[in-house]
């Protein structure tokens, strides 16, 4: 997203108003897992706003390439959060500080990869083996390098990536997320890893 003396820039360009040079703009507080919290206030550089769109002018200080990554399709991580949390946007969308996007998928089917980022394993990963860099209250302290040392699984079972492309494409962007379609997903990614009963216990113990 945005970063060091660009992002002060960028208030500049962003209102409540969507005009038809604006794409809407999103920081960590804006997703859950799944979910877009769409009519949740936007606060970015000790600014609020009811619904941010960021406007593309002439003379916007937003680089090119930084325009390019915005208004490709990416799953979107949220950076302060005390569970990993993450959204697949096909449209164009700008990040603010401290929120991540993915644009690349590699051999993964972006759905596959957004139910594996969601899931309680993730999680536990997380808060495990990077215990020491995060925050006061139990939050979560994502960035880019945190990211990139996510385990996903070697020669994965093919059928069960697919299952959870399918769950997972069914709960994204929904209003209303389904939990028992979470805990199927949660299970399925918990025999992907080839987790068993005392591991899977303790992944339920510590994300409750």
């Amino acid at each position: 997203g945005a970063t060091g003396y660009q992002a002060s820039e960028y208030p500049q360009y962003i209102s409540d108003l969507n005009h038809k040079d604006s794409i809407p703009f999103i920081v960590s507080g804006s997703i859950d897992p799944y979910k877009y919290l769409r009519n949740k206030k936007v606060r970015f550089m000790k600014k609020d706003y009811n619904q941010a769109f960021i406007r593309k002018t002439k003379d916007s200080v937003i680089a090119k390439s930084k325009w390019d990554f915005y208004e490709k399709e990416k799953i979107i991580i949220a950076g302060m959060t005390k569970r990993v949390e993450a959204i697949y946007f096909h449209d164009p969308i700008g990040l603010g500080v401290g929120i991540y996007g993915i644009y690349e998928f590699g051999d993964y089917d972006k759905y596959a990869l957004l139910g594996l980022l969601n899931s309680k394993f993730m999680t536990y990963y997380v808060k495990k083996k990077f215990k020491d860099v995060h925050l006061a209250g139990g939050y979560l302290a994502i960035n880019k390098n945190l990211i990139q040392e996510y385990p996903l699984p070697n020669n994965p079972n093919k059928d069960k990536l697919k299952s959870i492309s399918e769950l997972a494409k069914k709960l994204n962007l929904h209003t209303n997320i389904d939990d028992n379609i979470m805990h199927e997903i949660d299970i399925l990614v918990y025999e992907l890893y080839g987790l068993n009963k005392k591991e899977i216990d303790l992944i339920n113990h510590l994300t409750i």
